[in-house]
């Protein structure tokens, strides 16, 4: 793990966060402890009452959703890496650009890292400490916060592993002798992972224990979802059969043991700010936007934030009208979108919550979005409502705004906040809402009920099994983009809809990583689209065996002599 002198253990274990600005979205005390305890504590006796041990957890959920790790670098990692769904030249996309800036220097990928393993020493420090705060008669608070320790360690091992592999396993609090720790065998990482999330799962309250001032904290069915795609995942990228597993723990959900789950009636109610936290929510990260007082980015200040920056993931000419800021979404997305048709003929409507995009082209017209039988009062509504050929009135493409998107048909919308002003270029005036990265608060929805019910139909056609059949699973999902039911279901049509209901989601490139088709894909795509990877400021390089995976970082090579091997390619 990351090497840390004595002066820095102590601070980690004695500054339980950090960040002290209030949020102009949220109003729920979890997200208020999250945003304003910036306390120096004693380590001498700190564990010693339940309000100690919740300051530590606190602490883990700040160093995983600060801006340099979730909020944005990590976001990064997760949203573009090994995807063919997206091109852009922001610092936190280089990570899935296989371009020439990647490199095991690349500060993005560091930044993630270190912070990742930040997180795991806090969970680590809870988990050996928690025995002696005084809990009284209220064992179920106590089993609830020890529940989240080892959930949120079992997520950083799995962040790390999917991303860089050849990893280190933080267990426990290092001695003097400890500070560094050598690469795991992955097949022994994974095995960590399942046995944290297990006892996580065994500890962990169902939905509803928190209360609607703790809304977002961890419960047993995010455990669930969490250690089912872990089995699912392992399955197709180490060809170890837990189809079985993965199914079992995605029925346990679907049947309620860990209260109810269900989708929410409108798809994009799972992106903004509005509905956060919400009936179909798993695993959702706290973010906060307040551009006026974060103006930091790194945990451990006051002046810090916990915020879903915005750069890397913009539609052209809502950063900086240019590459370094925005991003465009490659055209086989839209058209996989605009090729789905809902019950009344028109474009399947997840396409709206999905993308920026010209919906005044649709070759199917526009969905009955507000559900009120008028087909002529719902159109793409983007920042203060413009629509498409408002922002784009210079030629009413992306190429108005910036010449090298013009040959792109669409871009992101999820994880902005489309409520905020928008006015011209970002220059610092505080009228600009949208372009001030820190006024960004979206959530970070990881897993919802949605990708539950499709991971679930792909463990059974891979033998698994449940109370639900994959294809009424399946047809959950369509029915709420109003899409007709399948009659069968197989493979290809949850690869489909994978990409109908998640895109830009983070799922894309574990997908292909678990199909066993990542090289390929990424071969086809790039010999039928000419403008692959292009919307970027250095060359693309397609990724050879190896680059599957990221670089370990060259801080973590130099500063730790534990660390012996470099992944393949790099």
């Amino acid at each position: 793990m990351k090497s840390y002198s004595k002066n820095n253990i102590l601070t980690m274990l004695s500054i339980i966060i950090l960040v002290g600005f209030t949020s102009c979205n949220e109003d729920k005390l979890f997200d208020e402890e999250l945003a304003t305890n910036p306390n120096k504590l004693s380590v001498t006796g700190f564990y010693s009452n339940p309000g100690a041990v919740n300051a530590g957890i606190i602490g883990v959920y700040g160093y995983l959703t600060t801006a340099r790790n979730l909020g944005a670098s990590g976001k990064g990692l997760y949203v573009h890496h090994s995807s063919d769904e997206m091109s852009g030249g922001s610092d936190y996309a280089v990570p899935g650009m296989y371009n020439a800036r990647l490199t095991p220097s690349w500060y993005t990928t560091g930044q993630p890292w270190a912070l990742m393993y930040t997180a795991a020493l806090g969970a680590n420090d809870v988990i050996e400490n928690i025995d002696g705060a005084d809990f009284g008669d209220e064992t179920d608070l106590k089993n609830a916060y020890l529940g989240e320790a080892h959930m949120l360690r079992a997520f950083i091992h799995f962040y790390l592993l999917v991303n860089f592999r050849n990893i280190p396993i933080s267990d426990k609090v290092p001695t003097r002798d400890e500070f560094t720790r050598p690469q795991a065998d992955p097949a022994t990482v994974w095995a960590f992972i399942i046995e944290d999330l297990l006892k996580a799962k065994g500890l962990l309250p169902a939905k509803g224990f928190w209360g609607e001032e703790y809304r977002g904290r961890m419960t047993s069915g995010g455990a669930a979802a969490l250690l089912g795609k872990v089995y699912l995942t392992m399955s197709g990228i180490e060809g170890v059969d837990k189809y079985n597993e993965a199914a079992s723990e995605f029925n346990e959900i679907i049947s309620g043991a860990h209260g109810i789950y269900a989708l929410t009636i409108d798809y994009s109610d799972n992106f903004g700010i509005e509905n956060e936290n919400n009936e179909e929510s798993l695993l959702e990260f706290q973010f906060f936007g307040d551009g006026d007082e974060n103006t930091g980015f790194n945990p451990g200040s006051i002046s810090s934030g916990l915020f879903g920056d915005p750069r890397g993931f913009s539609p052209p000419g809502f950063r900086n009208g240019n590459v370094n800021g925005e991003v465009v979404v490659h055209d086989w997305v839209y058209d996989a979108y605009a090729a789905s048709i809902d019950l009344d003929g028109k474009t399947d409507r997840r396409m709206f919550g999905t993308l920026v995009f010209d919906d005044l082209l649709l070759p199917n017209g526009i969905p009955d979005l507000n559900n009120d039988g008028d087909f002529t009062n719902d159109r793409l509504a983007l920042t203060d409502g413009e629509t498409w050929e408002e922002v784009y009135s210079e030629d009413g493409t992306f190429g108005g705004k910036f010449a090298a998107a013009a040959n792109y048909k669409a871009s992101n919308r999820k994880w902005l906040d489309w409520n905020l002003k928008r006015e011209g270029l970002y220059d610092g005036n505080q009228d600009d809402r949208f372009l001030q990265a820190r006024a960004h608060g979206a959530n970070l929805r990881l897993i919802r009920y949605a990708d539950v019910l499709l991971m679930y139909a792909e463990c059974l056609l891979n033998g698994g099994s449940g109370s639900v059949s994959a294809l009424e699973a399946v047809n959950q999902v369509r029915a709420r983009a109003k899409v007709a039911p399948l009659g069968s279901v197989g493979m290809d049509a949850i690869k489909t809809e994978r990409v109908l209901e998640l895109s830009l989601e983070g799922t894309r490139g574990l997908d292909l990583l678990r199909w066993g088709n990542f090289f390929t894909r990424f071969s086809e795509i790039a010999a039928s689209d000419p403008n692959f990877k292009k919307f970027t400021n250095s060359d693309y390089i397609h990724p050879a065996p190896g680059r599957e995976y990221l670089p370990i970082p060259i801080s973590e090579i130099q500063a730790n002599p534990n660390i012996n091997d470099q992944n393949p390619g790099w």
